[in-house]
């Protein structure tokens, strides 16, 4: 009798420890209804489809993405002119979230300070916004008054040795 009163606790805490120890292996992973995965000497890519972000929040050099498997690609550039010098080169702007239902958050990074202009225009070229940023800086754009649809996203700067247009998607 005294012997099962042993056996009994130490078999519980042999249980619960092989269960703490199961527990560190568990891997995350996106079963997607449609998915891959490519990749060359430089990057990795991995896509899924139908998986939506859930949220998304951090800083302009900081962000945390809750959800399935979200890219940090967020935007998709429709032209670039080819006679721009490269005097505007070192310019890097990140669009983001995108496709959006709410705030388009702008992120401009420079390594000297220059005035950008940002207009937000529907497939018509009607004018939805416009705004004036010196970078490096962010601002946003609040989208949720308009309709649902495709929207143009154009930044340049006074001299035009810098100007690129992006496609913004408001839910």
């Amino acid at each position: 009798m005294m012997k099962s009163c042993r056996t009994i606790p130490m078999l519980l805490f042999i249980a619960f420890v092989s269960l703490l120890n199961a527990q560190k292996s568990i891997d995350w992973q996106v079963i997607p209804s449609q998915g891959g995965t490519d990749q060359n000497s430089n990057v990795q890519i991995q896509w899924t489809l139908g998986e939506s972000a859930i949220s998304s929040a951090g800083f302009s050099n900081f962000r945390i993405n809750e959800g399935f498997q979200q890219a940090t690609l967020r935007t998709e550039k429709i032209s670039r002119h080819d006679e721009i010098s490269n005097a505007g080169s070192d310019i890097l702007a990140e669009i983001f979230p995108n496709p959006t239902s709410g705030i388009l958050n702008i992120d401009v990074s420079k390594s000297n300070s220059v005035l950008l202009h940002i207009r937000l225009s529907d497939p018509l070229g009607k004018l939805c916004a416009e705004k004036q940023l010196w970078a490096p800086s962010a601002t946003s754009i609040d989208m949720s008054a308009l309709p649902s649809g495709i929207y143009l996203l154009r930044l340049y700067t006074d001299n035009t040795t810098w100007d690129e247009v992006y496609k913004v998607i408001k839910q």
